[in-house]
């Protein structure tokens, strides 16, 4: 039974026999869910959504973080919404939810997510991140993101509205990080400009700047790492332990940390790559590197001990 067959057969059936024909045409082949993905998101055509209006960018942070939201799911699939409710549309990893017919949002949750924006850019949101855009040239972002922005013949710019400030772009390739008690820009390619209560600073590639209190403070980008999330791979070449610490946490957007009577971690050097999608993993394979020790409270996580 192909996905097409699947879809006449559900809209003509009731909840019960929607239930039974989604098992069975699950059970016949594990490319069916692949197929129904595709078919999913061919519905939800994110990179294609047309005429949305322009917002305010210094109302969008509070927007997104303040409103409810409603999923928006074509009403006649409803073999996709009992699909998603068993966990078969999980491997998307993104939720898109409207509020109006002006603005749309992506959410990633569980996983790493890729999108294509409508004017050509591209994004690439971390876990528990939110993204609002409104089709054109304007987003507004709570959690962290990686951007790769399209240059416009016309000039136009591209901005992102933070917690904190606002980024104006013409086209590069950026990450942001936009949490409560944590504000930073950091270029990979280009240049941007970061604005905030009246003062703004221009970065360059190779820079980025952190919110300290209220003070705009930029540094040159040291860590070959820094846009490591993105990717979801971690490479070290003989670097310091306590630098690579430094590394793992920000990656895993986690506090990690050397307790204070550990002072050789600067003389351990790491050569290694990981590919793991969690500190846990990461923190097991260092384990049996320099037999680590550790503890986790809360969301901190604290090496007791260790051996180069």
């Amino acid at each position: 039974m192909n996905l097409r067959d699947n879809i006449s057969k559900l809209r003509e059936s009731d909840g019960h026999k929607q239930a039974d024909l989604i098992q069975m045409w699950k059970d016949e082949a594990s490319t069916n869910l692949q197929s129904m993905k595709a078919e999913w998101e061919g519905q939800l055509p994110v990179d294609q959504l047309k005429g949305y209006q322009q917002y305010p960018v210094a109302d969008a942070f509070e927007k997104i973080t303040s409103e409810p939201y409603h999923k928006v799911v074509p009403m006649w699939r409803k073999w996709a919404v009992a699909a998603l409710l068993t966990g078969l549309l999980a491997v998307s990893g993104l939720y898109l939810y409207q509020r109006s017919t002006s603005n749309v949002t992506l959410v990633a949750e569980a996983t790493i997510y890729n999108s294509k924006l409508n004017d050509g850019s591209e994004v690439t949101l971390d876990k528990n991140t939110r993204l609002e855009y409104n089709g054109e040239r304007g987003v507004a972002l709570a959690g962290r993101a990686f951007f790769k922005v399209a240059k416009k013949e016309s000039g136009a710019s591209f901005t992102v509205a933070l917690n904190k400030g606002k980024v104006t772009v013409l086209g590069t390739r950026f990450s942001v990080t936009s949490l409560p008690g944590e504000t930073e820009v950091a270029v990979e390619e280009g240049r941007v400009k970061y604005e905030y209560e009246g003062r703004s600073i221009i970065l360059n590639a190779g820079e980025r700047m952190k919110l300290s209190g209220e003070d705009i403070v930029s540094s040159p980008i040291l860590s070959p790492n820094q846009f490591s999330w993105s990717a979801q791979v971690l490479e070290f070449k003989n670097t310091p332990l306590d630098r690579a610490l430094q590394d793992i946490g920000r990656h895993f957007h986690q506090n990690l940390s050397l307790a204070s009577e550990i002072k050789s971690a600067s003389k351990c050097l790491l050569t290694t790559r990981f590919t793991s999608e969690n500190i846990d993993q990461v923190l097991e394979e260092l384990k049996l590197l320099f037999q680590i020790q550790y503890h986790k409270s809360g969301d901190r996580y604290v090496i007791t001990s260790m051996k180069c």
